[in-house]
């Protein structure tokens, strides 16, 4: 773990993971203990619903749930459901849930397990909610169970996102791999459990599926980076280097320079990295200044350094380079 370039791109693969966008509010769960659940409510609960959606769309949400729990007891409808799984997080946002969110989750279950109607839709809601309550395993095998079709891929996807972001990796992978037998093909799935891998520590993994990537996409420039990054965090710097070169050769993107940069000066190639950061410099990408500062000073060029990273945009990279710099630094 503590080899050049290991923890930049670990980092990486979480983040990647984690944009995961949520597929909670889009899947709905329910409440009723009838055989038949009816899609169209009645009138007087179309009533309460709409009134419901209004008191939701203000953002009155005390209100709102105080009527849908009302409604739900009364006659459940997938209307009432859907609308409840608004007062939820979306998934990728729920690491953390707060006790409001955590108690409606309960009571949503409540409702979920005292029906005997089934569902795929409901399912992924179940599932959802048991995810958002951190019962991973039970979250995956109400998704994986009812249903094996895009929709419920893309539950398992965002589950693995969260769990992801609650360093639950094991589970993130289980998730990951049961959304990839739903769509075996799936680029963003195969990606992602990508990401996975080099955040276990398993970056050969890694490399394995991305090559797989690109064997079945070889103009995908994204799956290519973190190819880049598998390889490094494997400790293969060479083909990392030479993939990060080729890559800014292809590429028309400053991010690609920048991505070389920062992986040739982490390496101590301060000539290559010099080279790419001003390439992303000239390309207006002024992220590249701090790089361009760091790996000046690490060739002992602290006058150009200061001067480059006085005109560096406050981010993190020139914060470190203040910091490697000392207290004359700008």
């Amino acid at each position: 773990m503590g080899r050049p370039g290991h923890s930049m791109w670990v980092t990486r693969a979480l983040v990647l993971l984690v944009v995961v966008s949520g597929t909670l509010r889009a899947a709905p769960s329910h409440a009723q203990p009838a055989s038949t659940l009816p899609e169209e409510p009645d009138a007087r609960t179309q009533r309460e619903l709409d009134r419901a959606e209004r008191l939701l769309d203000a953002g009155r949400t005390p209100s709102a749930r105080s009527r849908l729990r009302q409604s739900l007891r009364r006659a459940p409808s997938l209307r009432g459901v859907t609308l409840a799984l608004r007062l939820l997080p979306a998934l990728p946002d729920a690491a953390s849930p707060s006790p409001d969110a955590l108690a409606d989750a309960n009571w949503i279950l409540e409702v979920l397990d005292s029906l005997e109607h089934e569902s795929d839709t409901l399912e992924r809601a179940r599932g959802s909610v048991l995810a958002l309550l951190g019962r991973h395993r039970e979250a995956i095998d109400a998704v994986h169970a009812r249903a094996q079709n895009a929709a419920s891929a893309a539950t398992l996807h965002a589950m693995a996102a969260l769990f992801a972001a609650r360093d639950a990796l094991m589970d993130a992978e289980r998730a990951m791999r049961r959304a990839l037998r739903i769509l075996p093909q799936s680029r963003d799935l195969r990606v992602a459990l990508a990401a996975l891998h080099v955040a276990r520590g398993r970056p050969e993994h890694a490399v394995q599926t991305l090559m797989g990537v690109l064997g079945l996409f070889p103009n995908d420039h994204e799956a290519r980076r973190d190819l880049a990054g598998a390889l490094m965090a494997a400790g293969r710097h060479e083909e990392a280097i030479a993939t990060l070169e080729h890559l800014e050769r292809v590429s028309e993107d400053p991010a690609d320079s920048i991505l070389l940069a920062d992986a040739a000066l982490e390496l101590g190639r301060h000539h290559v990295a010099e080279r790419a950061a001003r390439r992303a410099i000239d390309a207006g990408e002024a992220s590249g200044l701090a790089t361009l500062a760091l790996t000046l000073a690490a060739q002992g060029r602290r006058t150009e350094a200061l001067q480059a990273l006085a005109r560096a945009p406050d981010d993190v990279r020139a914060r470190r380079a203040r910091r490697v710099l000392g207290e004359n630094a700008p």
